[in-house]
């Protein structure tokens, strides 16, 4: 960990110096020498001086060491970090430093200052970001604390009250029971409703407003993602008074979902785990994050820099893309942005001269900047070392949201062709294991195989009972394989039989022979399935409707779970990453009735009194364990074994207190905050969900950017990039320009376009107009 005290004689040099002589200096913006425009900029402490001037980490840039060997004015204070350093101690001087740091005109309530102009080659000033009034004057331990409070978290261990929250019913609509089992299910999904009630600016919301602390005035193009937020809001944040339960109305969801599919606009029954799959795959692609990584020839010249950050775009786009590994180094080229010749045929050609001078200009002042300071030692080389091992060589999805970091597995199916030995692999992702209910002769087979030599003595006698068929013995082992197949007898069915049927080695013999790329001709084959991946809540899905012909049947097999430690070791692949493999059971959805007809209701754990409750539509109570344990499962919902996230907590906060007086925040993403809590596994810290590929913030989210952000002490930063590793440092906010000129070039472009259609529209002639997005 860092040391908290400094020893610089050097404090005694400092001179006086007012407000109003620091807010001109951080109003100036620019470096006296060279005009350099910001963040990384230093005045001058000594009295009378004044001087302001860059740090960029260039030799013939670098103003503000040229200074100190002119001038021999050794403390200098960073506008943006607020962090002092002195050139003669080299190292940086804290507010505890002995002899004592007096700063008269530094207030701690500000923030990192950010500036909102924009600036073209002349220096005129050629648009501005509104900037978030929140971000000009907050209470910094206030905020860090804060973001250490998780909603659920902080109510599991601080709610004192009588009401529990997450108990409440759902009216029926109308043979919606399938729709109310399946949103008492998710509702109860811990790392999901964490998600909605903490990160409200990353699930798809384009602007939101805080009035008095009300979250409800919100717009969303997702508007499924709007009722679910709501209804997520009614049953976890709003207790009622003298009252443990309360009915909500899911008619807002309801009418989203049968705008989407026809299917479920009728008013017959519908099957819960089919509306699962429709909802979920709904709120995917509402809030899913496509992200662009660099190419394999930025990530050579990168990978030589010592700046090293994680070079992500995140925007809310539509598009789905393939795999392709994450980049570790910053880049330069423009091959990224808009292709300039493209633009020709929209814009004219002063507008592109223009567009492509000012991207230059900014481009070439954004290659210059570091997210860490130069004149700060942040052990880089252990950093860098750290960011390598963790995100080089490593594939991330380019596009995802938070239904897919939760729900998300991989599965490695393989082929082997018994004549050549040739063998062929695909990774498939899923978000449910829809696993079969096995037959008697099925799970005799597995039993038999489970106890060695037993096997071939029950084959040995099933062959003598063959031959003797008139024999006495032969009508007595009938009884016994009657008795066995009606489980009146004999082993009951476990889920681990389920999911022992649907990993199995499956023969590829006659109508199902196998194409052997290698011998060019249908071969006998072997097909094996491995898990390569552990979702964080595995989702089951047992097989118990069956389409035989026009016949519409149900499995009504008791099919026996474990409410905990359900075991996957022994269906994981040898290359599978995840390191907890036991999962616990929160909530299950039931079946009663018939093939076609029927009801459905919820068993789900509560994860603040860690109480079942039967949801049955609007009837709430709470049950044993030995009910759950009985009911007929249709669909299970595990959870990652979560370690104990307590001694994590315990030690932020410690280090939190500790640190009151460190002036520089390191910011982490809000989203991977909510992953640290919720999640078994939280993977390495990303700020990809909020920096674009440029390192700063984008255009669209620097309104809230406080929001998005969780700011850390240094020895937070350093305790959790120690433990989970992750991407670059990041202890400076400002909006990436360049983005900007970016989507205003592209805001011009289709106004020129709908503008050049409209007019083309009122001829009489026949038009056939081609969207670029569709062009492959």
């Amino acid at each position: 960990m860092t040391n908290n005290l400094s020893r610089c004689p050097h404090v005694a040099t400092i001179g006086f110096i007012s407000k109003e002589d620091y807010s001109n200096a951080t109003e100036a913006e620019k470096c006296e020498k060279c005009d350099c425009i910001g963040p990384h900029l230093w005045l001058c402490l000594r009295e009378g001086c004044l001087f302001v001037g860059c740090g960029t980490g260039k030799e013939k840039n670098d103003h503000s060491s040229d200074h100190e060997k002119e001038k021999a004015h050794p403390l200098q204070f960073n506008l943006t970090t607020k962090r002092v350093w002195c050139y003669v101690c080299n190292q940086e001087v804290r507010l505890n430093n002995d002899p004592s740091l007096e700063l008269s005109f530094l207030d701690r309530s500000i923030v990192p200052t950010k500036s909102s102009k924009l600036l073209n080659n002349s220096g005129q000033v050629i648009n501005e970001i509104e900037e978030s009034s929140s971000n000009q004057s907050v209470n910094h331990q206030n905020q860090y604390e804060k973001c250490f409070e998780p909603t659920l978290f902080e109510l599991e261990h601080t709610d004192t009250t009588d009401f529990t929250r997450g108990i409440s019913g759902l009216y029926n609509l109308g043979n919606t029971c399938y729709m109310n089992s399946a949103l008492q299910a998710l509702s109860n999904c811990v790392p999901l409703t964490s998600y909605f009630l903490d990160c409200i600016p990353f699930i798809g919301i384009n602007s939101y407003r805080r009035v008095n602390g009300d979250l409800s005035n919100m717009k969303s193009n997702g508007r499924l993602v709007k009722a679910y937020f709501k209804f997520i809001e009614s049953m976890w944040t709003k207790p009622l008074q003298g009252r443990q339960s309360h009915v909500i109305n899911p008619s807002s969801i309801a009418a989203e979902i049968r705008s989407i599919n026809p299917s479920f606009r009728s008013y017959t029954q519908q099957d819960a785990q089919e509306f699962l799959r429709c909802f979920m795959d709904e709120l995917h692609s509402e809030m899913r994050l496509v992200k662009y990584y660099a190419d394999e020839k930025h990530r050579s010249e990168s990978s030589s820099t010592d700046n090293s950050q994680c070079d992500v775009i995140v925007s809310n786009l539509n598009g789905e893309s393939e795999y392709e590994t994450c980049n570790s180094g910053s880049t330069s080229s423009s091959d990224d942005y808009s292709n300039d010749d493209d633009l020709n045929k929209y814009s004219s050609i002063n507008e592109i001269k223009e567009y492509s001078k000012k991207k230059k200009f900014y481009q070439d002042k954004y290659d210059k900047l570091s997210r860490t300071d130069s004149g700060v030692s942040l052990n880089r080389n252990k950093c860098d070392k750290k960011v390598k091992e963790s995100i080089s060589n490593k594939k991330f999805k380019m596009s995802n949201s938070i239904i897919s970091s939760i729900f998300d597995g991989s599965i490695q199916s393989q082929i082997e062709c018994l004549t050549c030995n040739r063998r062929s692999s695909t990774i498939e992702t899923f978000q449910d294991l829809s696993l079969p209910i096995p037959s008697r002769e099925q799970l005799e087979k597995f039993h038999a195989i489970q106890c060695g030599n037993d096997e071939q003595l029950f084959l040995k006698n099933q062959e003598i009972y063959d031959n003797n068929s008139n024999s006495w013995m032969s009508w007595f082992y009938s009884l016994f394989k009657n008795l066995w197949t009606l489980n009146i007898w004999g082993p009951p069915l476990t889920l681990q039989d389920c999911l022992q049927a649907f990993f199995q080695a499956d023969e590829l013999t006659g109508d199902n022979m196998y194409s052997c790329e290698k011998c060019q001709k249908l071969r006998n084959g072997m097909k094996y399935c491995k898990v390569v991946e552990l979702p964080e809540v595995l989702c089951i899905h047992l097989k118990r409707f069956r389409h035989d012909s026009m016949i519409y049947t149900k499995i009504g097999s008791y099919v026996s779970f474990p409410l905990v430690d359900l075991d996957m070791r022994s269906f994981i692949h040898k290359d599978c990453k995840s390191t907890i493999h036991l999962y616990d059971l929160f909530s299950l959805i039931v079946h009663y009735g018939r093939a076609g007809s029927g009801h459905y209701i919820t068993y789900a754990l509560n994860n603040l009194n860690q109480q079942w409750y039967e949801y049955d539509d609007e009837n709430v109570r709470q049950v044993d364990t030995a009910i759950v344990q009985n009911a007929e499962a249709y669909v299970l919902f595990y959870r990652k074994k979560e370690p104990n996230i307590s001694e994590t907590y315990e030690t932020i906060r410690h280090l939190m207190s500790r640190d009151q007086d460190s002036l520089l925040s390191f910011y982490i993403s809000r989203s991977w905050i909510n992953r640290l809590f919720y999640f078994a596994e939280p993977g390495p810290i990303t700020n990809n969900d909020f920096l674009c590929k440029h390192g700063g913030v984008q255009p669209d989210y620097w309104s809230v950017i406080n929001d998005l952000v969780c700011p850390v002490h240094e020895s937070v930063w350093q305790y959790l990039f120690e433990k989970y590793g992750g991407c670059s440092v990041c202890n400076i906010l400002y909006p990436c320009r360049i983005c900007q000129l970016d989507d205003e070039n592209l805001k011009c472009r289709q106004r020129s376009e709908r503008k050049t259609f409209l007019q083309v529209s009122l001829i009489n002639t026949v038009i056939i107009v081609i969207i670029e997005n569709f062009i492959i």
